[in-house]
């Protein structure tokens, strides 16, 4: 196998994305670069210098749709989610999705993950309009993210941590399978908020409004042109607050996690 430097790292991570791109455009599925990666296209135009992942996020309606698509390359690409992991004989730990390159092989420092070169795609749903159900919903999936957490890091130096993170592995899929059905849940409500429930940070600080993901533009990508949403500044100001100024040369810390290798 042929370990990929850095620059070969993330030209798999673009290709994944042009092919993601492309059978969004060929079944009408609206997606949003998102995260880091939509501020990478808006300041750096491309990956910003200190990050090497990519994110997208889509509308839940369009999210399931791309995980019943059937036309996924097999060979070449696939679908990694909760309802692949018996088919590939592994552990899925994540309540989110990923397409990943399947002749490559990473290696994580940090986590029990395996699997290939991979973008990261997170699905929109609604979010409670009651402060109480929203505080109620955050707290829920907070703990439950927190646990997976632990079943994910298999490197905590903290033995209580590492005591925990072994005994959730056990249950890792009730846990998995509560933050998705909680989250199908609260969107049968009817709601103009919206969230990336599954795997948010903060989800009383990200709450958009349910128009934000409704209409959408480009914008350039390491040269490449990929879709976003068309207030894409109002969704980055929520997700980084002052998202146009750079942080201080010592917070410009790459976040390098795993090596990449060719099969």
């Amino acid at each position: 196998m042929k370990k990929l430097n850095d620059k070969e790292t993330k030209q798999k991570l673009l290709n994944i994305l042009e092919y993601f791109d492309s059978l969004c455009s060929k079944n009408n599925l609206n997606y949003s670069l998102y995260g880091g990666t939509l501020l990478g296209a808006v300041r750096h135009k491309g990956f910003i210098p200190w990050d090497d992942d990519i994110d997208v996020a889509m509308p839940l309606k369009d999210y399931e749709k791309f995980l019943n698509l059937s036309e996924i390359k097999a060979g070449k690409y696939r679908l990694h989610d909760r309802n692949s992991e018996e088919n590939n004989h592994e552990n899925y730990y994540y309540p989110f999705a990923k397409l990943e390159d399947e002749n490559t092989i990473i290696n994580f420092f940090k986590n029990r993950d395996k699997g290939g070169a991979f973008i990261d795609i997170f699905p929109i749903s609604n979010f409670p309009t009651a402060i109480e159900e929203q505080q109620s919903l955050t707290k829920k999936m907070e703990e439950l993210h927190d646990k997976i957490g632990l079943v994910v890091n298999k490197s905590t130096r903290n033995p209580i941590k590492r005591i925990k993170g072994l005994i959730y592995l056990i249950n890792y899929k009730k846990y998995r399978d509560e933050m998705i059905a909680t989250m199908l849940d609260a969107n049968l409500k009817k709601s103009d908020i919206q969230s990336q429930i599954l795997w948010c940070n903060d989800h009383m600080k990200e709450r958009l409004e349910r128009s934000l993901f409704e209409e959408y533009t480009t914008l350039d990508f390491e040269k490449k042109s990929f879709k976003v949403v068309k207030d894409y500044e109002k969704l980055l100001t929520i997700e980084f607050g002052n998202w146009k100024e750079l942080p201080p040369k010592d917070k410009r810390i790459k976040h390098h996690y795993f090596d990449l290798y060719e099969k």
